[in-house]
């Protein structure tokens, strides 16, 4: 074999036996394996996998793919007078094709105008998949290159595979922290829908909002979730690019939209807030029913303000 590669090496500079022996490798004609791949990144949740299971799934593609490929370079420098040449022919085949292939079918781009249900993962779903498997595909691409993938511009070529996500990312990471907001805010307002309708009839008819106190209506906790979302996106970013100018300008706007939210979030608190002293107060007046409501009354407006100044510190 290797005879026969000197040979043809004298013909188009060996370039047409390089592309063949590449061309002709199992990773890339057998069926089964192309089609076993996908499986063995989702397992058996199938697309419902977390993105948990699916960094552990190409985990061990891709350390199957990079063991397939290092036995081929034993082959190769072994029989090919140019195996350099070939090395790159090959790892970027493998990138090209099989794990192209394999991303396709897992980075499948939602519709912003028809956002996922929330209960299925949402945008954030896509957003984490991707994430993990920019990731792996990095390590794999160095754990290529170490076993030698000639002149190949391989981190270019990896960069190129995530290119067209790449490019939309920021619109998805908005639209996703828009998503967990409104779900938030939904959850919220059932939450307090329920509790309203939990009261007796007394306190019905006394008003329902005086049971609500402003910690109900805003809460350290819930802002902390949103600090959360926003870290969460911020680590994404850094990962995804590594131009500082652009992380800069993703961070910021990733920032921004945690400070609306929050602002957004104390509006509504301090509203409901204020509406439920206002009803609190005017219960006083209609039902004359002592100091106790005005100690009430009293207490809950400086509760409130003591929850707005606490959120402004925390910030």
């Amino acid at each position: 074999m290797a005879e026969c590669a000197k040979i043809l090496s004298q013909f188009n500079r060996g370039t047409s036996a390089m592309q063949h022996y590449v061309a002709t490798r199992p990773m890339f004609i057998d069926v089964e394996i192309m089609n076993t791949d996908i499986q063995v990144v989702l397992g058996d949740d199938g697309p419902q996998a977390d993105s948990s299971s699916i960094a552990e799934g190409l985990s061990i593609l891709y350390k199957e793919i990079a063991d397939t490929v290092r036995k081929e370079a034993t082959t190769i420098m072994a029989v090919f007078p140019s195996p350099n040449e070939v090395m790159s022919i090959l790892v970027q085949r493998v990138l090209e094709q099989r794990v192209t292939a394999i991303l396709d079918k897992l980075l499948i781009r939602p519709s912003l105008a028809s956002l996922p249900p929330v209960e299925e993962g949402g945008l954030l779903h896509y957003l984490r998949v991707l994430s993990v498997a920019y990731d792996k595909t990095e390590e794999l691409a160095k754990e290529l290159q170490s076993i030698g993938c000639g002149d190949l511009d391989i981190e270019g070529l990896t960069e190129s595979i995530y290119v067209s996500h790449k490019d939309e990312y920021t619109e998805f990471e908005h639209a996703s922290l828009r998503q967990l907001y409104q779900s938030k805010m939904a959850e919220l307002r059932a939450e307090a829908k329920q509790q309203s309708e939990s009261t007796g009839s007394i306190g019905r008819a006394k008003g329902a909002s005086l049971n609500t106190s402003p910690q109900q209506l805003i809460s350290v906790t819930v802002v902390t979730e949103f600090v959360r979302w926003n870290e969460e996106a911020i680590s994404r970013c850094t990962l995804l690019f590594s131009q500082p100018t652009t992380v800069a300008a993703n961070v910021r706007s990733i920032f921004a939209c945690l400070l609306d939210q929050v602002s957004q979030y104390l509006t509504v608190g301090l509203d409901g807030a204020r509406e439920s002293l206002n009803e609190a107060a005017a219960m006083r007046d209609r039902y004359v029913i002592g100091t106790s409501v005005s100690r009430r009354v009293a207490a809950a407006a400086a509760s409130a303000v003591c929850l707005l100044f606490c959120s402004l510190i925390y910030f």
